[in-house]
């Protein structure tokens, strides 16, 4: 149980004292802000490997293993592309809600998340594509995605996955399939409230997206875990947790929907997420039969 505690306190106060540090003090700019919550990924990783390490006096490798050749990788790595899909073709089936593969349209919410001193040349760079600016934009979340998942967003993932596929998963292994999931989901999606709060993922709703953040983690926790126990290393879930992250840019194509309705962290994601933990219900109940 100590270990545990210590788990919780070294990944929440390393991560939370890092936001508040940041957003209160520096008040970084883009770059500066995804450099900040890079460093806040690895909140869970330094806190497992306190808790393994000195506490329980285990070596650094029972975490893992970190990797191990597996078909079961490459599963990992291209699935995030057919959730991103499914998200967006539900999304649009809200009221209000249009896919949209306009060029100006998509130019205009491309600048939505740009910093206003650089909106004029960001400008002048998406005029330029002209009429290719939607297959460089679907290229670049495609193969940009794959690639940034499993390098750079790889790095922090690794981070996170430490923590909640290594060290969590672990502890509770004991409660069975679905209560050790939904336990980590709860705690991996409290563990982001300093950064929704901010206007992470839920930038119009704050409030509404703690919540929302949560069900989306305990949502995706079963998969998480049972890509890491199909692959039977960490790597698995660091690779769909990064790709995940790469590709969230294809909710510029969705027009009109709430953020806590569009995205793969919506309500959207989460039906979609839905779908597939009744598919392995089904489908652990039939192996254990």
């Amino acid at each position: 149980m100590r270990s545990l505690w210590v788990f919780l306190g070294v990944s929440f106060g390393f991560s939370w004292g890092l936001a508040e540090l940041t957003y209160r003090v520096w008040q970084p700019e883009p770059l500066g802000l995804a450099l900040m919550l890079m460093v806040y990924m690895w909140g869970p990783g330094l806190g497992a490997i306190a808790a393994r390490c000195l506490v329980e006096k285990q070596p650094l490798r029972s975490l893992g293993p970190l990797w191990r050749w597996s078909p079961w990788l490459l599963v990992a790595w291209l699935a995030p592309l057919p959730f991103a899909l499914a998200h967006v073709l539900l999304s649009v089936l809200a009221p209000g809600v249009s896919l949209s593969v306009d060029i100006v349209a998509v130019r205009e919410v491309i600048l939505l998340a740009v910093a206003p001193e650089q909106q004029a040349a960001a400008r002048s760079q998406l005029e330029a594509l002209g009429e290719w600016l939607v297959l460089a934009m679907i290229a670049q979340i495609v193969i940009g995605g794959l690639l940034a998942g499993a390098t750079i967003n790889a790095l922090g993932a690794l981070g996170e996955e430490l923590g909640w596929r290594g060290y969590l998963q672990q502890h509770w292994a004991r409660l069975g399939f679905w209560r050790c999931h939904a336990l980590i989901g709860v705690v991996w999606g409290v563990w982001h409230w300093p950064a929704i709060l901010r206007g992470h993922n839920y930038p119009d709703h704050p409030y509404w997206g703690l919540a929302m953040m949560v069900l989306f983690c305990v949502s995706a926790a079963p998969l998480f875990g049972y890509l890491r126990d199909r692959a039977g290393s960490l790597l698995a879930p660091v690779l769909a947790h990064g790709v995940l992250n790469a590709t969230g840019g294809v909710v510029l194509f969705v027009v009109g929907a709430s953020d806590l309705w569009r995205g793969p962290a919506g309500l959207a994601g989460v039906l979609v997420l839905a779908l597939i933990n009744l598919g392995l219900f089904f489908h652990r109940r039939r192996q254990v039969s």
